[in-house]
């Protein structure tokens, strides 16, 4: 018996630190792994030069691909809260509350610029291959050259463009959370409203959407640390 309770004084003295690890890693996830975006173009940056422009094209035309996702992404999304914002057509059903109007609201902001941010990556990247040494160029935009004592060089990534590249994918993030968060808060004020008791159809529907969204976030998060952890442990 004092074993089982030691060991659950050392859990819930430890969990305190766990918390604090999950909510780091969360919001590394959220603002999508910037270890794992600076691996590739450091690699690309100070690969062999016989290889350098195959990377760089590589890396381009898959960054066209990933901001093109991104605006069918944000377009769908931009349609599911516009439509979410015009529920309430019928007089009789109680207006969503403040929080859910701000984060619905919030949400489409960011979808839109997330959008914008998108068209503009792209528009650059079109842009760029206009010129006859546009790999090379790009190269330059992503990182900066340095020369070490004994003459050879070296590369290492902006990271102001680290952040760049990565703008539209984050906004979209959060507009997808501010848009759960929105119609959970709203079932949830529903409920609080109800006049039926925990037996009423609004508490149910809270509980039901309630255990999905946690579900669902439980997953996105472990999926992505899946995919991440080892880049994570390997990046520098």
């Amino acid at each position: 018996m004092d074993l089982i309770i030691s060991s659950l004084v050392a859990n819930v003295a430890a969990a305190p630190e766990f918390l604090l690890s999950l909510i780091i890693t969360s919001i590394l996830i959220l603002f999508v792994p910037w270890k794992a975006n600076h691996a590739p173009l450091n690699a690309i940056l100070n690969s062999a030069d016989s290889k350098k422009d195959g990377l760089t094209k590589t890396w381009r035309e898959q960054k066209l691909s990933e901001l093109t996702l991104v605006g069918v992404a944000c377009t769908i999304l931009a349609s599911i809260v516009t439509g979410a914002i015009a529920w309430p057509s019928d007089a009789s059903t109680p207006p969503p509350p403040w929080i859910t109007k701000g984060a619905w609201y919030s949400s489409l902001i960011l979808g839109l610029t997330a959008t914008s941010s998108a068209m503009q990556q792209s528009l650059t990247l079109y842009r760029l291959g206009c010129y006859e040494d546009c790999l090379p160029r790009l190269r330059a935009i992503l990182g900066r050259e340095h020369r070490r004592g004994d003459g050879s060089t070296f590369w290492t990534v902006r990271w102001s463009q680290m952040v760049v590249w990565q703008v539209p994918v984050m906004l979209l993030n959060f507009a997808i959370l501010l848009f759960v968060g929105g119609l959970v808060a709203m079932l949830r004020d529903r409920a609080l409203k109800t006049d039926g008791g925990l037996e009423s159809d609004d508490v149910k529907i809270v509980v039901v959407v309630g255990s999905f969204s946690g579900f669902s976030f439980v997953s996105y998060v472990l999926g992505m640390l899946l995919l991440y952890y080892q880049t994570f442990q390997n990046a520098t």
